[in-house]
């Protein structure tokens, strides 16, 4: 379950893919991000991201993260 053990759980980014950016954001903008979670598997997340201002798409992109808990850690 995505949730189990979120108390104990480090998230780790390990990459972008398929970025696209389509104009510059300025100081001052407001940035609105909506992440859509594609696929959870072994602890392994992969969603797609967009970024937008104004409802104008300034981004793109699929995210890759990892899940470890804590107890992996201890040697």
């Amino acid at each position: 379950d995505l949730l189990d053990g979120a108390d104990r759980a480090l998230a780790y980014f390990m990459g972008a893919d398929r970025v696209r950016l389509r104009r510059r954001a300025l100081a001052g903008d407001q940035l609105q991000l909506d992440v859509s979670l594609r696929q959870w598997r072994r602890g392994l997340c992969r969603a797609h991201a967009r970024a937008s201002i104004d409802g104008e798409t300034v981004l793109s992109a699929d995210l890759t993260t990892v899940r470890l808990f804590k107890r992996s850690f201890q040697a």
